[in-house]
């Protein structure tokens, strides 16, 4: 392997630590009561990760052109190494994180149904005027 081409490795391999490494603390800001994040921060939390996951893809395609097994070695080897630990924590958060952020999802969508039913109820208590959006003047 060139001495540039490592150079580019290294670079790339350390762009996707950061990247690894914000995907991270996205996930652990998830990690938090589900209850204390609206519905603005769960869309907020979602845009920020999927660009983040975009972003990283893209890194390790360029890295996996520019890598040549047979040369990975010492510091390549070490940072590749470290790389996989790195996604191995992504991974164990997002498999601890799921089932809260599908109940989560179940409640909102329960809650949100709830509300549905009820406008719906309440709908019911209008009068045969009030659906067909007449006034009608009595004292004429």
């Amino acid at each position: 392997m060139k001495e540039n081409n490592i150079e580019i490795v290294e670079t790339l391999i350390r762009k996707s630590f950061d990247q690894q490494r914000k995907m991270i603390i996205l996930l652990k800001s998830l990690d938090e009561p589900m209850n204390a994040h609206s519905i603005g921060a769960v869309e907020q939390f979602n845009e920020k990760f999927s660009d983040l996951q975009q972003e990283t893809e893209l890194t390790d395609k360029i890295l996996v052109a520019q890598l040549n097994p047979e040369d990975a070695t010492g510091t390549i080897s070490q940072l590749l190494e470290q790389r996989n630990l790195l996604q191995n924590d992504v991974i164990i958060l997002m498999k601890k994180i799921l089932p809260k952020a599908v109940s989560a999802k179940s409640l909102m969508a329960n809650e949100v149904q709830s509300i549905k039913n009820g406008r719906k109820a309440l709908s019911g208590y209008k009068t045969q005027i009030d659906h067909q959006g007449k006034i009608v003047n009595r004292a004429s």
